[in-house]
């Protein structure tokens, strides 16, 4: 079995593919929530002490002043990792600026910008950080009132983002380790999940792998079978029954040529085993000759309908359709029976109508009505009748063909359609009727598109009806 043709693969590679895409989409959307949160944090941080250090910011008249000499604001030395802070006027002319700067600047963005705002930026020592700005009117002494329209002044205060980055870079390893455990897990917990779910098919492939030509009547137990499988089964247990039929069938129709053939053969030995006993004239000859004659003919007509029920069943008949004036067809299909007809003193009704056209395969449909007529010849009842009728309705003709003195209780009217089958029991076994005519009629019917049915009274009327 390939991998593209496995159900267990294809089940664990889309599944672990399913959860490796939901994981890596929850961690990409937990990272970026927790980077926004501290972020925020961080901001709210650096905006704080940008606010404190713009309330030590004092102006007198047009000087200002840092008062830090009383704080103790060591980040901005020039110790290791230092912030940067800068104030500036409305115009850019820097009021005061932290040690930690020297003669460098910090790089500020250029446009407009908000009041208060913080932007990542790269610091004068190449740290990446962020920038807080504010803006703010510095406060003043009494004794120097502050003017009207005081401007306002701009800090600028930077400070790296290493331990931040540090955070985000141990949360990133941590959420790669956690789901990759958690996919080997997954893998693990489906692999053994999939192989269970899987279990029912491995045991429906055992069980089918137990029925053979000896055992196709054994039904395939669904009852602990999953809801999925059981549609499954249940047309598998159908097709079971199907086989089983078709073999059944089969060994019949085996048992049942065996037997119908025996009897012709039989005939023709014992006749000229009787003839060859001893010296005869030429008549006597003759007459065992005729004997044996029609009894090959007999035989060969049964084997030429096991040859087209052959042909119907493999489905190699084709059906060559014209249009044929029914009356015709019927009329010429009634002539070889004419004499036997009159020998048993028959009534022959017409209810035909002569100007019917149908559309089909002519030479099908004159063995049904061949084969049909010969049924109610050689069953009707010495001086009983036959009736052979027609009818159009829209888009269907109907044939029927009824004789008296049935021999067929209604009962066993379905089964005249069966191989082999007599309805006559005190013909079986007289080489005169194989009980194949009506079975070809059926099959030749539905090869033509029609249907065909039997109706029947014991001692009473028995008719065969065709819809084409």
């Amino acid at each position: 079995m390939t991998m593209a043709r496995s159900l267990q693969t294809r089940l664990l590679c889309g599944t672990t593919l399913g959860t490796a895409v939901v994981l890596i989409v929850s961690g990409v959307v937990l990272h970026a929530v927790i980077k926004s949160a501290l972020l925020a944090e961080f901001d709210a941080t650096l905006h704080s002490k940008a606010r404190t250090l713009a309330n030590l910011v004092e102006q007198e008249g047009d000087a200002y002043e840092v008062e830090i000499g009383d704080v103790k604001l060591m980040e901005f030395s020039g110790a290791d990792r230092p912030e940067y802070f800068e104030i500036r006027l409305p115009d850019g002319a820097l009021v005061a600026r932290s040690q930690s700067l020297g003669d460098r600047a910090l790089a500020l963005p250029n446009g407009r910008i908000n009041e208060s705002s913080t932007i990542s930026a790269l610091l004068p020592d190449g740290r990446p950080g962020r920038l807080a700005h504010i803006t703010f009117t510095p406060r003043s002494e009494e004794d120097h009132p502050q003017p009207d329209e005081a401007p306002k002044l701009t800090l600028w205060l930077a400070r790296d983002t290493l331990d931040l980055q540090g955070v985000l870079d141990r949360l990133r390893f941590g959420m790669l380790v956690v789901g990759l455990c958690a996919l080997t897990l997954t893998i693990a917990v489906l692999l053994v999940t999939v192989r269970a779910g899987l279990r029912p098919v491995s045991d429906l492939a055992e069980a089918i792998s137990r029925v053979d030509e000896s055992s196709l009547s054994a039904v395939i137990d669904r009852a602990t079978a999953p809801n999925e499988l059981q549609p499954v089964i249940r047309r598998l247990n159908e097709l079971l029954v199907r086989l089983a039929d078709a073999f059944d069938r089969e060994k019949a129709l085996t048992a049942n040529v065996a037997h119908e053939l025996r009897t012709p053969l039989a005939g023709i030995r014992a006749t000229a085993e009787v003839i060859l006993s001893r010296e005869r004239d030429a008549e006597q000859y003759r007459a065992a000759l005729d004997k044996c004659l029609h009894i090959c003919r007999s035989t060969q007509d049964l084997v030429e309908m096991l040859l087209m029920l052959a042909r119907m069943d493999a489905g190699s008949a084709n059906v060559e359709k014209s249009t044929v004036k029914l009356a015709d067809l019927l009329k010429d299909a009634w002539k070889p029976f004419e004499r036997y007809a009159d020998d048993k003193k028959l009534t022959v009704v017409w209810d035909v109508n002569q100007s019917h056209l149908v559309s089909t395969d002519p030479d099908k449909l004159r063995v049904v009505v061949g084969n049909l007529i010969d049924n109610a010849v050689r069953h009707v009842d010495h001086g009983g009748r036959i009736t052979i009728a027609t009818k159009h309705e829209a888009y269907n003709s109907f044939l029927t063909i009824t004789n008296t003195g049935s021999r067929v209780a209604p009962e066993d009217t379905p089964r005249v359609f069966e191989r082999f089958w007599r309805g006559d029991t005190s013909r079986a076994g007289s080489g005169s009727h194989c009980g194949l005519g009506l079975p070809l009629c059926k099959s030749i019917v539905e090869r033509l598109g029609g249907e065909i049915h039997a109706t029947s009274q014991m001692h009473g009327a028995f008719s065969i009806a065709i819809t084409l």
